[in-house]
């Protein structure tokens, strides 16, 4: 799924681009494709209509919405009122009014699934309760069995090496899976227990950091550690280095634009290297690690 926006230079964006231009979760593309696609599929999504004389119609609307228990948005009604400013070169002023919103209400969809029989071979119907239709996040093994596919046996072994080597060296450090995505989490020692994704490696063999761990970085260490940590990403792969924006703002690269984890195996000894720095820097700003 490609949805795109054109702005009035004619430029097209894709939703994940307007959407992570914005704030960096540490999600990459497929992954949130795959979630929008699930989302729109169940219909598990607002749907707001909008105008500026919503009057009639809203008993036949919510007496569709009941009609419809397999779907689970919810709908909601908004009245747009318009005033004439004095000036008319200054346009209306937009008073939104919500007048009718249907409850959110925990229902339950009845899917079959094909593969589900029972002893006889009878298909099954199964019951399962709305707003809990993810995936589950794969095992370890799991996870390498299909980045050996996408990437290479050796890649595969190489990154386990590496991973379980940072694992040994900082007590601070962290591995969770996400369906498409291992994820390498530090919590720095202090005040809070904030974690944040220092490397994420994607199940198609791609490898980055996070914005939300350059904020973080830039926030709270001295100047010559966060540029340390830039310029040892760029000598191992100009595809690790992320890029600044003019306001400042960090943008990673993502998807097919990440560096592959392939190209980085020969030089995973010195990106070990550059985490640990990083780790061990952002420990020292709360205790001793």
């Amino acid at each position: 799924m490609e949805t795109v926006f054109k702005d009035s230079q004619e430029t097209t964006t894709s939703l994940f681009d307007r959407v992570f231009d914005l704030e960096d979760d540490s999600h990459d593309q497929a992954e949130f494709v795959d979630a929008v696609t699930r989302c729109l599929q169940n219909g598990q999504f607002l749907l707001l209509v909008v105008g500026d004389g919503i009057r009639e119609g809203v008993e036949q609307m919510a007496e569709f919405l009941q009609r419809t228990p397999t779907l689970q948005y919810t709908l909601g009604l908004v009245e747009l009122a318009c005033y004439r400013r004095k000036d008319e070169s200054e346009g209306f002023l937009v008073v939104p009014q919500v007048i009718a919103r249907t409850a959110e209400v925990t229902r339950a969809i009845v899917r079959i699934d094909p593969r589900v029989r029972n002893e006889a071979g009878v298909n099954l119907t199964a019951t399962v309760p709305t707003h809990d239709d993810q995936p589950p996040p794969p095992s370890e093994e799991e996870f390498y069995t299909q980045l050996k596919k996408s990437s290479s046996q050796d890649a595969g072994r190489q990154l386990q090496t590496f991973v379980e080597h940072l694992l040994t060296e900082h007590e601070s450090l962290e591995i969770t899976f996400t369906p498409n995505q291992l994820r390498m989490k530090v919590q720095p020692l202090g005040p809070d227990d904030s974690q944040f994704v220092i490397l994420a490696v994607g199940t198609n063999g791609r490898i980055r950091t996070t914005k939300q761990w350059l904020d973080f970085l830039a926030e709270h260490s001295p100047e010559s550690v966060f540029d340390s940590f830039l310029n040892g990403l760029a000598a191992i792969d100009p595809r690790l280095r992320p890029l600044t924006k003019p306001n400042g703002a960090f943008l990673v690269p993502k998807s097919t634009k990440a560096a592959d984890l392939t190209s980085i195996v020969p030089r995973l000894d010195a990106l070990a290297e550059v985490v640990s720095t990083a780790v061990r820097t952002s420990s020292r700003s709360g205790t001793p690690e």
